[in-house]
């Protein structure tokens, strides 16, 4: 059942942004086992996850979210980037969830309002021992946050980078997810597609969606001519 307070707010967790379904890769590997295994930890101190764009910082926080649901403990994914025009009301009462992910806070760092109510939220998670998980593109000590407080704060708990795969790596996620989907996909085909498609991860998996979509319409297998019909390549 769906979490009351994401009803609310009108947030919804995407379906396959789960563990299950998340490449490590060799350098995620202990952070995805760290917060998959000791939840005693994770409610002693804040997380704080930073990297580059698509790195799977979105992915891991629904994850978060998607793991404490399945043991009816209630949750909510935040990204401020799409609250920003909210306001900073938005995040009070959280802290009587048990968990609260709060993505891309970059987005409202040098905001008086805001900085002042993430502060807050934090004091009250400490108080009442909700979880909290926090994402940027920047470690949180390069976060230009005016408030000393919140960026001590942030600072004060496990931060984690989270690193970019490797051609190899974006090569076993794309095969990994592909086989999620249902699909088989011969390696010409996968190095065909990595030689012609933007590597970030995001468009990688949007050119799957896609090609899964089209071979299911067809009723074809993927292969090098149909990438290059749907793709346009």
């Amino acid at each position: 059942m769906e979490n009351p307070q994401q009803l609310l707010l009108g947030v919804k967790l995407n379906d396959d942004a789960t563990f299950d379904n998340f490449y490590t890769g060799g350098s995620n590997h202990q952070l995805v086992q760290f917060l998959q295994t000791d939840m005693k930890l994770l409610k002693e101190s804040s997380v704080f996850l930073w990297g580059s764009k698509s790195v799977g910082k979105t992915h891991i926080l629904q994850a978060m979210c998607h793991t404490f649901t399945a043991m009816d403990k209630p949750s909510i994914y935040l990204s401020m980037k799409d609250c920003h025009e909210m306001g900073p009301e938005i995040l009070e009462g959280l802290e009587h969830l048990a968990l609260v992910c709060l993505d891309d806070v970059d987005q409202v760092k040098g905001i008086q309002q805001w900085e002042q109510s993430l502060f807050n939220l934090y004091n009250r998670a400490k108080d009442t021992g909700a979880a909290t998980l926090f994402s940027s593109q920047v470690a949180p000590i390069h976060l230009s946050i005016g408030l000393p407080d919140l960026c001590s704060r942030l600072q004060s708990g496990m931060v984690f980078p989270l690193h970019s795969l490797s051609d190899s790596e974006k090569s076993a996620m794309f095969k990994m997810r592909a086989v999620h989907m249902g699909i088989n996909l011969p390696d010409s085909v996968v190095d065909f597609i990595l030689q012609r498609s933007d590597r970030e991860v995001s468009a990688l998996l949007n050119v799957l969606t896609q090609l899964g979509q089209q071979s299911l319409e067809l009723k074809r297998r993927i292969t090098i001519p149909l990438v290059k019909q749907t793709m346009s390549w």
